[in-house]
């Protein structure tokens, strides 16, 4: 039998030793939080950036390092982020057995002190004939940061797009908009739809009488009223223009619409808004003209509009602070 050389015992060790310290030298090289599992979810190795992450986070390596069950850590986390603990568990079984080929997810990790958001992701790995897992965890906190920022931004262009900068409501072209939505939805359903049109009587006059300024107080009161007044979901308050504001109901009735007309003109009657210009009466008031119609598919959206206007004019010819249905 072939005799092994001397001391070739301890060049072997060396060798392993070797090898080991450079599988941990390259592990933690890496900046992703590295956990190598066994495959009954027992934590094998570690790189430096678990540890520092666990440190950071208040754990300690006897918490999370190896020798501890990382499977069972998930299992049997409580609180906020349970949920997704009991999902990661469930994936590192399903990795480990071969009914996943890996598994990604995204998922908050606050601190105290900051929002943090992190991408973890468990993939599968033969050595000889045994399985290990991996489970890695990578900082992508400035991308969510940015995405977030990002959302932000596009959400205020959206609003500024839709909303009128002076009294907060909807603006023309998102009225256009959703009326020419709500007519095509009405034709379908049968439904009827209603148009308010209000007007701030002898606005001109108030203007001249107590300035811009105070006119311009004077329509974000008006839009106040008005919205909180048509605060159905898939009712609108908008500005239509100038000193005139619009209203969409929907599924609301000739009855409902003028009901709801009332409302707003005795809300805002009701405030006492000082008008007191020569020719006006001493407290700010609306007129408003109101029409009802069951859309139809091959009529254009601009007719109800057409109807609540010449309803508008009946009303201000009529002596304003008045409510006028059409037809």
């Amino acid at each position: 039998m072939p005799t092994r050389p001397a001391g070739s015992h301890r060049i072997g060790e060396a060798k392993r030793a070797g090898v080991s310290n450079f599988f941990q030298r390259t592990l933690d090289s890496l900046l992703s939080h590295i956990a190598i599992l066994r495959p009954d979810g027992e934590i094998l190795a570690v790189n430096a950036a678990w540890n520092a992450f666990a440190t950071r986070n208040g754990l300690i390596e006897s918490h999370c390092g190896p020798g501890v069950n990382y499977l069972r850590i998930c299992e049997a986390a409580s609180g906020p982020c349970s949920e997704q603990a009991h999902l990661i568990a469930a994936a590192i079984r399903d990795v480990g057995r071969g009914r996943l080929p890996g598994f990604e997810l995204e998922y908050p990790c606050h601190s105290p002190t900051e929002d943090q958001w992190f991408t973890l992701r468990i993939t599968r790995f033969l050595a000889g004939s045994r399985g290990y897992i991996v489970v890695t965890h990578d900082d992508v906190t400035k991308r969510k940061l940015a995405e977030l920022r990002l959302q932000e931004a596009n959400r205020l262009l959206q609003a500024q797009a839709t909303t009128d900068g002076l009294t907060g409501v909807s603006n023309r072209r998102h009225f256009d908009q959703t009326l020419a939505r709500e007519w095509d939805r009405h034709a379908r359903t049968g439904a009827p739809l209603s148009v308010l049109l209000l007007d701030v009587d002898h606005f001109k006059k108030y203007n001249d009488f107590h300035g811009h300024l105070a006119g311009d107080d004077c329509l974000r009161e008006v839009a106040r009223t008005i919205q909180g007044a048509v605060a159905r979901p898939g009712d609108l308050a908008a500005r239509y223009g100038g000193e005139e504001f619009a209203a969409i109901l929907p599924e609301t009735d000739r009855v409902g619409a003028v009901a709801m007309a009332g409302i707003v003109s005795e809300r805002l009657r009701l405030k006492r808004l000082a008008h007191g210009a020569p020719g006006a009466g001493p407290t700010l008031t609306l007129t408003i003209g109101c029409a009802t119609m069951v859309p139809d598919l091959g009529r254009p959206a601009s007719e109800i509009l057409a109807q609540a206007d010449r309803a508008l004019y009946d009303a201000k010819a009529a002596g304003r602070d008045r409510v006028e249905h059409a037809g």
